[in-house]
């Protein structure tokens, strides 16, 4: 149930900061991983225990980041990187403070990106997120990622 709440609220983060719609496709319905490079992830620990990520290549990465900031970007660099990390935080933030409201008290962990590294490990759910400026894939897992 708690990995419905999060993509639900993806989706409306999206809209909300990104001003784009979402479309969630199981994995392997989308292109595959072979053009992917950042992933982007953040875990989250206390009641319960989620690590979610976004793995994607560089010029979706970099749109987010230009939506996401308001600037105009023109290079994946450390600061098209830092803003797609702060979307994170923003998103995993939200998503923490309506667990709280379930009495499920949570802390985030600070953000990370790696370049060509796939997440593996027990249990990772893979979803292809379809949005108007490109494909990204959202992973999440209860235990923590393996890059």
């Amino acid at each position: 149930e708690h990995w419905v709440d999060y993509v639900e609220l993806l989706v409306g983060t999206m809209q909300r900061f990104m001003n784009t719609d979402a479309i969630l496709l199981q994995s392997g319905e989308a292109a595959d991983e072979a053009d992917k490079t950042y992933l982007v992830s953040q875990s989250m620990n206390g009641a319960l225990s989620l690590t979610a990520g976004c793995f994607m290549c560089g010029s979706v990465l970099l749109t987010m980041a230009n939506r996401f900031s308001g600037e105009e970007l023109t290079e994946v660099d450390e600061m098209a990187v830092d803003c797609l990390e702060e979307f994170c935080n923003v998103l995993n933030g939200l998503y923490i403070v309506n667990m709280s409201g379930k009495n499920m008290d949570m802390d985030l962990d600070m953000p990370k990106t790696e370049e060509d590294a796939l997440p593996t490990g027990a249990d990772v759910l893979s979803l292809q997120v379809e949005t108007e400026f490109g494909a990204w894939t959202l992973y999440m897992s209860d235990h923590g990622f393996i890059v």
